[in-house]
Formats: C-alpha cells, sequence, structure tokens
C-alpha cells in the first residue's frame, strides 16, 4: 500500500460477490505515461486499421455487439486498457463480476447486428 500511496497507477476493478470492490492487475505508471492525463489531453495510439480489426473481432466472436473481454485481451495482448477505452466500452456484470468489451452506443455494427435480430423466432 505504501509503495503506491501518491503515485499513478492503473488497475481494474472486480466487483466481489459481496458487492465490495477490488483492484485487480495494479501496475505503477511512469511520469510520462499519457494514461494518467486528463482524456482531453491524450490522443488516441491506436492506428484505425488495429481498432477496424478489433471492432471486426468482436463483432465475429462476440454475442451481440459485445464479447467477454479475456478473449479479447488474448488476441491482443499487447494493446493497454486506457487506449482501448477510447474506443470501446469496457463494462463490468455487477453479478459475476465478469468484463465484456463492446462496441460504443450508436457504433454502425451495433445498428447492424439490432437490424439483424428480426429473425429470431416468435415463439409460436
Amino acid at each position: 500500500k505504501d509503495e503506491v500511496r501518491g503515485q499513478r497507477v492503473e488497475f481494474e476493478v472486480k466487483i466481489m460477490p459481496d458487492g465490495k470492490l477490488r483492484a485487480m492487475r495494479m501496475s505503477l505508471l511512469l511520469p510520462d505515461d499519457p494514461r494518467g492525463a486528463e482524456l482531453g489531453e491524450v490522443q488516441s495510439d491506436l492506428d484505425e486499421h488495429l481498432v477496424q480489426e478489433m471492432t471486426k473481432f468482436i463483432i465475429e466472436n462476440g454475442t451481440g455487439t459485445g464479447l467477454h473481454f479475456d478473449m479479447f485481451n488474448n488476441k491482443f495482448r499487447r494493446v493497454d486498457r486506457a487506449s482501448l477505452q477510447r474506443h470501446f466500452d469496457i463494462v463490468v456484470d455487477p453479478d459475476s463480476g465478469i468484463e465484456r468489451i463492446e462496441l460504443p452506443l450508436g457504433h454502425p455494427s451495433c445498428m447492424d447486428a439490432e437490424a439483424g435480430d428480426t429473425d429470431m423466432p416468435s415463439g409460436e
């Protein structure tokens, strides 16, 4: 605890079954690391082609417009979380604590996925 007090860190939050929050995978950020800067000051460091590849991976391997974060992370290991959050939503299921990476609301592929839901069985 004392080693990181007053330092900039990056970590993931996990919601425990009892509802308490726990920091996971904590790492100390260097002074020149942009991940701790204000969102307005940071430029995206992901290449547009890579973002398109990630979007395609989420659509092809996920359910609807999202995917289990660990599955995504196994494919794109060298991309930091802060960069991902500029292009995608990372959400935690409050019941299970499982993280998902999702296309942001209003993304064109979200509209396509919603339009594709019309072929669901009608429950006759």
